[in-house]
């Protein structure tokens, strides 16, 4: 944890070196000089593979949480079976939310079975 402290102060202490630096020698006067179109180009195209990768990523943890899946829930007792249908994100624990809306918690002599159902359901 102090390591991580320090990091941080370090951090911002050559980011103040840094910006001191660059405020003396910004003082100079003349011609702004713009950098050569295809380096902006290049800038442009780096930062919109950035936006469509973190899209991208976004996206598949978006289709993995809501995918639908079947739940069966085995009364180890009696060895009785009850299924459902929820969405991969709504079970946590020993709950879920059906569906249909239902919330269903489980108690301890139960278990889960979480089955995957095939693509396009």
């Amino acid at each position: 944890m102090i390591a991580k402290i320090l990091l941080t102060i370090a951090v911002v202490g050559g980011i103040l070196l840094l910006t001191r630096h660059r405020r003396g020698s910004a003082r100079r006067t003349g011609p702004v000089r713009r950098p050569a179109p295809w380096i902006q180009a290049l800038v442009y195209a780096g930062v919109l593979a950035v936006i469509a990768g973190a899209g991208i990523a976004y996206y598949g943890y978006w289709a993995d949480a809501n995918q639908l899946v079947t739940v069966r829930v085995i009364n180890s007792d009696t060895g009785d079976v009850v299924t459902y249908r929820a969405r991969r994100e709504s079970i946590g624990g020993r709950r879920f939310k059906t569906v249909d809306g239902r919330e269903v918690r489980i108690s301890s002599v139960e278990r889960i079975e979480i089955i995957e159902s095939p693509a396009g359901s």
